[in-house]
């Protein structure tokens, strides 16, 4: 039996687990964007109902993490 060696260029080996890892980074945001926006979305229908200045704190906390997250993000991009 003879077994043929084919060399793989190293490179596309990182190429492709970069772009497996962009890819997980890509679901993950979505889904904590959605979260996020979710929590943020039945926070504004609770701060209109009781101007409660907890819950604006708290709204504002969101957001912090939201942009923190995308800066995280297109930084690893």
């Amino acid at each position: 039996m003879v077994e043929i060696m084919i060399k793989q260029d190293p490179q596309e080996d990182l190429v492709a687990d970069r772009e497996k890892h962009l890819d997980q980074l890509d679901l993950e945001m979505l889904v904590a964007i959605h979260l996020l926006k979710e929590t943020m979305e039945d926070l504004v229908l609770e701060l209109e109902e009781d101007e409660d200045l907890e819950l604006e704190e708290e709204l504002e906390q969101l957001v912090k993490i939201l942009v923190e997250m995308a800066e995280t993000v297109f930084n690893q991009i």
